[in-house]
């Protein structure tokens, strides 16, 4: 694939440079923020001196993503009620949806506030269920982690476009390969140049890297890394499908098992619903018809997982349950074999050895079961194994992706 001619990192910068400065009264509030001794007066008399963003701000305060409808008439009971922390990431969220992405194509933008609000809602979810001291930080980490998407699109957007595959958000790899530069290095310079804190910094530029994500120094980036995964169950394709590989190690990593996180769904799906009147509050309210968590119809069908890392193979039973299939047991289908076949099998073909992967595709091969091969697997190495053609999925799928 051809690289992009100019130097990306100039075209990005330039186009950062043309990027309106956040409002005086966020800076300002940042400002006021960071300082021991700010009171609850300080923050009411810098929100109020900019009435388009008090106003905006009301307008959220009272709608169903706080759960006050009408209740809240002035920033100083905002400040009150919400407290510093959420009033002054309300107000960055509120900043920036304000200030980049309004020249994209709908479609476009709609691709990337879908995954960025999704990747929110979990998020938050998350970090409440884990004990975080900000919740409200971990919303605003997860609607900002994918900015860099935005402004490749905006400086390199032929090039972009070819790392956007069938409308997809463009994976890194892919992006160091036809621009490169990938959203995250992007998204850092974007966040940098708005002087914003450097949590937030930390989350866009490393949500993608596995050791920064599971060491477990850093919680606010395990959790965005985990909402940004679950985001696929949301309808929203998001980035590769590979990046959501290590969706039960991240969980791990905050000590939540299969089990637990198949338990946030119905709530970060009803965050989800209620975070789409930030983008209402910005005037950037899109009309997409979204899938929400759980809403699927069961149907029965039977499933059956064949993993060698229980929990890996807990949770993928748990989210085809979750989607409406019926888990049989994976040791008994495998002695009755085409007497007892389920209509489906979910392979995770590199939990196993060479040897035991092989065996087990040779016994697949006999049941007539369709199979998908649980990514990172190679699916056509086992369709040669079982002499027919299988197909590929996710460690997070949604219920349409079990179709091949």
């Amino acid at each position: 694939m051809p690289r992009v001619a100019q130097d990306p990192r100039e075209a990005v910068l330039g186009r950062v440079r043309e990027l309106p400065p956040l409002p005086l009264v966020v800076q300002e509030l940042l400002a006021v923020m960071r300082r021991p001794e700010s009171s609850a007066e300080d923050i009411t008399r810098v929100l109020s001196a900019d009435q388009a963003l008090a106003g905006k701000i009301l307008r959220l305060v009272n709608s169903s993503f706080y759960g006050m409808p009408g209740h809240v008439g002035t920033i100083s009971q905002a400040v009150v009620i919400l407290g510093h922390a959420a009033l002054r990431n309300l107000a960055m969220s509120l900043a920036v949806v304000d200030a980049i992405g309004r020249d994209l194509p709908a479609e476009r933008r709609q691709v990337f506030w879908q995954h960025a609000l999704a990747t929110a809602a979990g998020a938050e979810v998350i970090a409440r269920q884990a004990g975080l001291p900000e919740p409200e930080e971990a919303f605003v980490a997860g609607l900002l982690h994918d900015i860099g998407h935005l402004i490749l699109a905006i400086a390199l957007p032929v090039e972009y476009e070819r790392a956007a595959a069938g409308g997809i958000l463009g994976d890194p790899d892919r992006e160091r390969d036809a621009i490169g530069m990938d959203h995250c290095r992007a998204g850092r310079l974007v966040l940098q140049h708005w002087r914003l804190p450097s949590s937030l910094v930390e989350c866009v530029r490393l949500h993608h890297s596995a050791g920064s994500c599971l060491g477990g120094h850093t919680p606010l980036l395990t959790v965005v890394a985990l909402g940004d995964r679950l985001a696929r169950l949301q309808g929203d394709l998001g980035e590769s499908p590979a990046v959501t590989a290590d969706v039960v190690a991240l969980g791990g990593t905050l000590r939540t098992g299969p089990e637990d996180l198949i338990g946030f769904l119905p709530t970060i799906g009803a965050r989800f619903d209620e975070a789409r009147s930030v983008l209402g509050a910005a005037d950037l309210d899109l009309d997409w018809t979204s899938e929400t968590f759980g809403m699927f119809p069961p149907n029965g069908l039977p499933v059956v997982v064949l993993s060698a890392d229980r929990k890996r193979g807990a949770w993928l039973e748990r989210l085809a349950e979750r989607h409406g299939y019926e888990p049989a047991d994976a040791a008994l289908w495998l002695a009755d074999g085409p007497e007892r076949q389920p209509v489906l099998a979910l392979l995770d073909v590199t939990s196993y050895g060479p040897a035991d992967a092989a065996e087990l595709a040779a016994r697949l091969g006999g049941t007539g079961a369709r199979v998908l091969v649980v990514q990172p697997g190679d699916a056509d190495r086992v369709s040669a194994l079982l002499n027919a053609r299988c197909g590929s999925v996710p460690m997070v799928f949604s219920v349409g992706e079990l179709v091949f």
